[in-house]
């Protein structure tokens, strides 16, 4: 959706203008359409990142795609790191161990505090001890515990039910790419063409202390991709415990639609993570942490067209193009008709020039 109509064009027009700006592509440097990737950490930014990538040609995707044993080797970081936090936080909720289960728990550790030399085999090793342990009452109840005092990837329980697969020798799929968590840090980007239009694709690090290094991307950007996690109602900073992510993250999307340096530059919102918000608001009522919430907390269309008001609501300039989309950014369907509207708005204003 969007708070101005677009402009219709014919397909015979768009595809005339198609063929002149082939022609005059190959006579003059057009310069890239800049898409900058803006959210909080943890809100999926770069997997939506990912999939962009994923929808463009074999030699983009190879370029811009790391190689296997990079992915496999965060997918075993990941498990270890997240069972290492269920131990640390069992204290917090007065869980205690067996003393065969505080065994199991001691290789883990030991690997945990020797992660540079994490690999296949030492991952092999401790494989059965972790998936004993994330079946058991006591880390259940920690992963289900209506009050979550840690940090956790929300592809934990993806990764943990794989663990037999990942046991031995394997090549990673699409989704353990796309599930797998590794930190953006400093700014990634990614240069590629779409009907001889090249496009440039900016993904900058969310956390509070990585921010200071956006400044050096927002010049010439064509369009702004705002991605917030909707399900973090409940969660705070990673990086600041004191912190809603909730509030952070429209504290952030109201200083950046309203920056000066993004006037001209139309905002497509990406509320994301629709499939985990739609099985909390079953657990944890949205009004226990938005108090002005006063709906139907069980309703996914209440909850979710109040959060969406919350982030319209502080747009100061009511001619500002906004679009916005409720997503999962593990679907690469639904991801990839997001972008394709995408790439046709700007494309139209591109054939507008040319």
């Amino acid at each position: 959706m969007c708070t101005r109509n677009k402009k219709e064009l014919t397909t015979e027009y768009l595809n005339s203008k198609k063929i002149d700006r082939e022609i005059r592509v190959e006579s003059s440097q057009l310069q890239p359409l800049k898409l900058l990737l803006l959210g909080s950490g943890e809100c999926g930014k770069s997997t939506i990142f990912k999939q962009i990538i994923s929808f463009q040609d074999e030699q983009t995707r190879k370029e811009y795609t790391p190689p296997s044993d990079y992915v496999i080797r965060n997918i075993f970081l990941n498990i270890v790191t997240a069972m290492n936090t269920f131990i640390k936080v069992a204290p917090s909720y007065e869980i205690e161990f067996s003393e065969e289960e505080n065994q199991k728990i001691e290789t883990i550790l030991r690997v945990f505090d020797d992660l540079e030399t994490l690999s296949q085999s030492t991952f092999t090793s401790i494989a059965d001890n972790i998936k004993y342990l994330w079946n058991t009452k006591q880390v259940q109840t920690i992963y289900n515990h209506p009050k979550r005092i840690y940090q956790l990837n929300d592809s934990t329980e993806y990764l943990m039910n794989n663990i037999d697969r990942f046991s031995k020798p394997f090549k990673p799929s699409q989704n353990d790419y796309l599930r797998v968590r590794v930190k953006t840090t400093g700014i990634v980007e990614a240069d590629f063409k779409i009907e001889a239009v090249p496009f440039k694709l900016v993904d900058v690090g969310g956390q509070k202390n990585q921010r200071r290094k956006w400044i050096h991307c927002f010049q010439d950007i064509s369009a702004i991709l705002f991605v917030t996690s909707i399900n973090d109602y409940d969660t705070v900073l990673e990086e600041d415990n004191s912190t809603s992510r909730f509030t952070d993250s429209l504290e952030l999307f109201r200083e950046m639609v309203n920056s000066g340096w993004f006037t001209k530059s139309p905002f497509v919102v990406f509320f994301n993570k629709v499939d985990l918000f739609k099985e909390k608001i079953k657990r944890i009522p949205l009004s226990q942490h938005l108090n002005d919430f006063t709906g139907n907390n069980y309703s996914y269309e209440e909850t979710s067209q109040f959060i969406k008001n919350k982030f319209h609501g502080t747009i100061t300039n009511q001619n500002k193009i906004v679009y916005h989309h409720f997503t999962c950014a593990l679907d690469s369907h639904a991801i990839e008709v997001v972008f394709n509207s995408v790439q046709h708005s700007l494309l139209m204003n591109v054939a507008e020039v040319l």
